[in-house]
């Protein structure tokens, strides 16, 4: 049935990721985070969604990490029926702030259909909009690159916005209107 059902591809990261994964082939991972890092007070200050320091954002940061290193988190498979807005907000600050990039990914291949390396200012969010493509068996694969160790990247508020989506639903999963997969357990 329709409880439990999540809007697929849209998420705030105020209480969870929304099925967005991290890439197995990935240097590191984006981390969920609230407030700025407490380690070197790095990253945003606030969210973008609550616009307080309670509020949740994904959140990728070059200490340690080698230049050209990358995260990924990429939301789950689905298909998009009609041209689709993606709107997101994002964070790129340091000398060095790095690449974020917004690929669509299918069966065959990825193609990067967004990409900033401009940073947003003293610690600002800004928001792009995005138009893609219909297809089948499409995912949203944002991934951070690191341009030296003063790289911090953050990702916020993903809407999926005027789009035909359908999930891709495995035979132990059903399908929301909504649309999501659910398990049927």
């Amino acid at each position: 049935d329709e409880q439990g059902c999540p809007v697929i591809g849209n998420c705030n990261f105020e209480d969870s990721t929304c099925g967005y994964i991290h890439s197995k082939s990935s240097d590191f991972n984006f981390v969920k985070q609230k407030g700025a890092d407490a380690f070197e007070n790095n990253g945003p200050l606030i969210d973008h969604t609550t616009e307080t320091n309670q509020g949740g954002y994904m959140y990728a940061e070059a200490a340690g990490k080698a230049s050209g290193a990358s995260a990924t988190i990429s939301s789950p498979w689905m298909t998009l029926t009609t041209d689709c807005t993606v709107r997101f907000a994002y964070y790129l600050y340091g000398d060095n702030p790095g690449t974020l990039w917004l690929n669509n990914s299918n069966s065959l291949g990825s193609t990067a259909v967004w990409n900033s390396s401009q940073s947003t200012g003293d610690k600002k969010w800004q928001t792009a909009e995005v138009t893609i493509g219909r297809g089948s068996a499409s995912q949203l694969v944002f991934e951070a690159k690191m341009d030296g160790t003063t790289s911090d990247i953050a990702l916020d508020d993903i809407q999926l916005i005027n789009c035909g989506v359908t999930p891709l639903c495995s035979d132990k999963e059903f399908s929301c209107l909504d649309p999501t997969c659910v398990s049927l357990d």
